[in-house]
């Protein structure tokens, strides 16, 4: 029984100052980072009023995300570097895991970070619908002609490079003539 009592050093590890141990699992680990070390060392100046960003979970269009973060970011007067740290901040769940998967030191600026979250989220991305979507957009069995107008004209929203011509071929070929007869019938158009 009567060994030497350790140091107090040794029988508890690290103390904080006025005695306290320092618990193993309390000590943060080194902080690791894909960025290059010329981003990490970048401050963003004092003063610089960082406007309100959404957040990205990895599930949503990715582009969307990144104009919309540009949108903002755009209105300060900021380094690349600082919209590097900036841009890390939009991101939580799915893509901050991709992003603190990426290795170490290898992201030296913006443009190579943007490249980087568009191809790793590119399956979520949404693409423009066709005209042919538009032949979907048909006249429901009791949808009366001013809501079916509202609906197909929302549509017409997601498809780029319509003609006008076009748009009013496809909506009369989708409306239901018996709807449309009985409409005019109840409210002739004025001459």
């Amino acid at each position: 029984m009567g060994g030497r009592m350790p140091p107090p050093g040794e029988l508890l590890g690290p103390m904080r100052e006025g005695g306290m141990p320092i618990h193993p699992l309390a000590v943060a680990p080194p902080r690791r980072s894909p960025f290059a070390p010329h981003i990490i060392a970048e401050a963003i100046q004092p003063g610089v009023k960082i406007p309100s960003l959404n957040e990205y979970n990895g599930g949503g269009d990715p582009q969307d995300h990144l104009d919309r973060f540009l949108a903002r970011a755009d209105l300060l007067d900021i380094s690349a570097a600082a919209y590097c740290k900036l841009f890390r901040t939009t991101l939580s769940r799915k893509a901050m895991v991709w992003f603190n998967q990426l290795p170490l030191g290898t992201i030296e600026g913006f443009e190579q970070l943007s490249q980087y979250f568009l191809h790793y989220f590119a399956i979520n991305k949404r693409y423009p619908k066709t005209a042919s979507y538009l032949f979907t957009i048909i006249q429901k069995e009791n949808e009366i002609l001013r809501e079916y107008i509202q609906r197909f004209s929302e549509a017409v929203f997601e498809v780029p490079h319509m003609s006008p011509e076009l748009l009013a071929s496809i909506m009369q070929q989708n409306l239901k003539r018996e709807r449309l007869k009985e409409s005019i019938a109840r409210k002739p158009p004025a001459t």
